[in-house]
């Protein structure tokens, strides 16, 4: 499960971040892997301006009351 989303910057106007919860079974692997095989994903399959710009490994994300992912400031 993931939840990407805009962070102002001060330089471009915004850039993209990512949150990202693993499965248990990949708990145990190398961080920098992951996010290498992430980010690479994400540089052969989007657009250069949709790459996240930061990786953040999490242990749960936000979850409303209706069962959808709770999205910050909307």
């Amino acid at each position: 499960m993931s939840l990407v989303r805009a962070h102002k910057n001060p330089f471009t106007g915004a850039i993209v971040i990512a949150e990202i919860v693993l499965r248990p079974e990949q708990r145990d692997s190398e961080p920098s892997a992951l996010q290498r095989d992430i980010l690479g994903s994400c540089r052969r399959d989007l657009a250069p301006h949709k790459v996240p710009a930061t990786l953040r490994f999490v242990t749960s994300l936000d979850m409303g009351t209706a069962g959808k992912l709770a999205r910050r400031g909307a």
